[in-house]
């Protein structure tokens, strides 16, 4: 695979996980995670998946310029690991 096939395959996979709010999800459920604490973090992940399909709740999100700001946006991460851009 040649960098531009790599690039459109990564913004294939960036477009599916945006459409999805995949990065909502795991944003969630980590501050979840770190709030709590759990004894046993895979059932407490697999039991708030199961909470969330029941009952969806509100996600505390930051505003995407803070978001960017603290990690650069999911393309630029990406950018940098196709193309060595830092």
């Amino acid at each position: 695979m040649d960098k531009l096939q790599k690039h459109d395959y990564m913004n294939q996979i960036e477009e599916f996980l945006e459409n999805n709010q995949v990065y909502e999800l795991f944003e969630d459920l980590l501050k979840q995670l770190v709030v709590s604490k759990p004894e046993n973090p895979l059932d407490f992940i697999i039991q708030s998946l199961s909470n969330k399909k029941r009952n969806p709740l509100p996600t505390i999100n930051f505003l995407s310029s803070q978001k960017n700001f603290l990690f650069g946006s999911a393309r630029q991460q990406r950018d940098r690991k196709c193309y060595g851009y830092r």
